[in-house]
């Protein structure tokens, strides 16, 4: 198993198109810095510009959970096709998919703190004026927002490793999290008793913590970990039953 995992994480580290995805992603954060930042001196906003800046950054969240998806597809990527060689060699398919879980999970994590810290830095350094409360206030929201996105993280490698389709797996982030609230909410008006299902949709929850930020309200709803840690306690416990079982 260690030396799977080593093997696996060797791989990670020497993955261009991650690396050039992340710095893909530095660059463009960058750029909307200073577009920001050209809005701001222009007054056509009077709004402090930190606190546009981080909530723009939050707003992101659906193209962070589509790129989760890019994530978890570049650090599997074509090597799902050595699958059989890895078994053929005395490795067990449950060895195989945590090795894969671990080091996937970790280039993911790598790449939120980068950006992360990014967004923080680029927020103090060109809009700050010392006061650290839109920074903190941000970094709470975000606190709140990350089981959104790792669940997603996690239900886009549970199909990827199960070797579902990237376009039908890309479709059911889309309509699971940000589609989901306006579905319940239609079917709410014919069938009442739907709208209590409503709030655990993760567009609504990432919408309310949004909003939250944007009046600067410090307190966001724990439904946020709840549905987060179901989602992914069901994704990863079916797909490594259907995966241990599965004929390579």
């Amino acid at each position: 198993m260690m030396n799977y995992l080593r093997s696996e994480l060797y791989r990670f580290a020497r993955s261009k198109t991650y690396h050039i995805t992340n710095g893909v992603l530095a660059a463009l954060m960058v750029a909307g810095t200073f577009l920001i930042q050209t809005i701001h001196q222009s007054e056509m906003v009077t709004e402090e510009p930190s606190h546009i800046f981080y909530f723009v950054v939050l707003g992101m969240t659906m193209a962070i959970l589509l790129l989760n998806a890019l994530y978890a597809y570049i650090l599997l990527g074509k090597d799902m096709k050595a699958v059989p060689t890895s078994i053929s060699s005395g490795l067990s398919r449950g060895e195989i998919y945590m090795g894969k879980l671990i080091v996937t999970t970790l280039g993911l994590l790598i790449s939120e703190f980068l950006l992360v810290a990014l967004a923080c830095a680029l927020g103090e350094f060109v809009f700050g004026n010392g006061d650290l409360q839109y920074m903190f206030l941000f970094l709470k929201a975000y606190l709140y927002t990350l089981p959104m996105i790792l669940s997603a993280f996690f239900l886009f490698f549970a199909l990827k490793i199960l070797a579902v389709s990237e376009v039908f797996s890309t479709l059911v982030i889309i309509v699971l999290y940000n589609l989901m609230g306006n579905i319940l909410g239609l079917i709410g008006f014919v069938f009442e008793p739907v709208n209590h299902l409503r709030p655990f949709a993760p567009s609504v929850i990432v919408a309310e913590i949004q909003g939250n930020y944007q009046n600067l309200v410090g307190q966001y709803n724990p439904l946020t970990f709840v549905v987060g840690i179901v989602i992914t306690i069901i994704s990863l416990g079916v797909s490594y039953y259907l995966f241990t079982r599965r004929d390579f």
